[in-house]
């Protein structure tokens, strides 16, 4: 019929940028970050509103969607943020074992006997992927690929705690200074 105008709507725009990076918006293994600035005059409400609907719409695309904290002690008045945990690759044999038997509510509690004596987590952490599955969980590649991944997790969020160790205590030393 002439002059009905029907809409159909567009996930994504029609710019080249954006359908290269489509799949990674879409893809159930992609993993995309998302930050969002934001300002707080008033005069910018309108466009900072916008900008956090934006996000909460690209957060709710999927099922995976994740907001991670990492809690840091923060108690100044014993001189200073606590240290972060060592790295997994700084961890002694004992180090890999506990965290064998804590990670995932013990879910990978007998993998831990299957750690050779001279295994820490320097050399843990340099394994490949498929090691993980054939050396360590018997041969299940799906379950080696699921503690290689939370390996590579515990190492970025030791990593994050670092990084927010080092701006606190930045902070820290220049409240401390005389003024």
């Amino acid at each position: 019929r002439a002059g009905v105008h029907v809409q159909v709507h567009v996930p994504f725009r029609q710019s080249a940028l954006t359908r290269v990076l489509s799949d990674a918006f879409s893809s159930s293994r992609a993993m995309v970050s998302v930050l969002a600035t934001v300002s707080p005059g008033s005069s910018d409400t309108e466009h900072s509103l916008h900008t956090l609907a934006t996000v909460a719409a690209m957060a709710s695309l999927d099922g995976f969607t994740a907001e991670t904290r990492s809690p840091i002690d923060a108690d100044f008045s014993t001189g200073g943020p606590t240290p972060p945990p060592p790295p997994p690759k700084e961890w002694s044999r004992v180090d890999l074992l506990e965290w064998l038997v804590r990670v995932q509510h013990g879910k990978f509690a007998e993998v831990a006997e299957q750690i050779p004596a001279t295994m820490d987590g320097k050399l843990f952490t340099r394994m490949p992927r498929g090691q993980f599955g054939y050396r360590l969980c018997a041969g299940d590649a799906e379950a080696g690929g699921r503690l290689f991944d939370l390996l590579h997790h515990e190492i970025e969020a030791v990593a994050l705690l670092k990084s927010d160790y080092h701006i606190l205590l930045r902070n820290h030393q220049l409240l401390a200074r005389p003024h």
